[in-house]
């Protein structure tokens, strides 16, 4: 199976240490992006205040795989139904709303 990567650049920022600027970079993007499987530092700057350095900035290249499988599908599938269904035009989606409103149907009128 052929293997897709992305790559996006971002910039860490820590007041301890350019290491510690890559590190949160990755821990960040890592709590959206899955499959990170790189990271490369591009730059490296620092801020400066009374001759002292007090924020290190690192821009960098994070490497993710490209998730391809049922999940990934089924996810676009769920979003071009509501979309569907909103219009009215999928038969599929007219199903659905149909199944959905017995179930649905059932506990409105035992409520009211």
């Amino acid at each position: 199976m052929a293997r897709v990567v992305k790559i996006v650049e971002l910039m860490g920022v820590s007041e301890e240490s350019f290491s510690d600027a890559v590190r949160n970079a990755v821990k960040e993007a890592s709590k959206t992006i899955r499959n990170i499987t790189g990271v490369e530092v591009i730059k490296s700057t620092a801020q400066v205040e009374d001759d002292e350095i007090f924020e290190y900035h690192v821009t960098v290249r994070l490497a993710f795989a490209i998730e391809r499988g049922e999940s990934a599908g089924t996810a676009g599938e769920s979003d071009e139904s509501e979309e569907s269904e909103e219009s009215g035009e999928s038969e599929e989606s007219s199903e659905s709303e149909e199944s959905g409103k017995d179930d649905g149907g059932d506990d409105d009128q035992a409520a009211a």
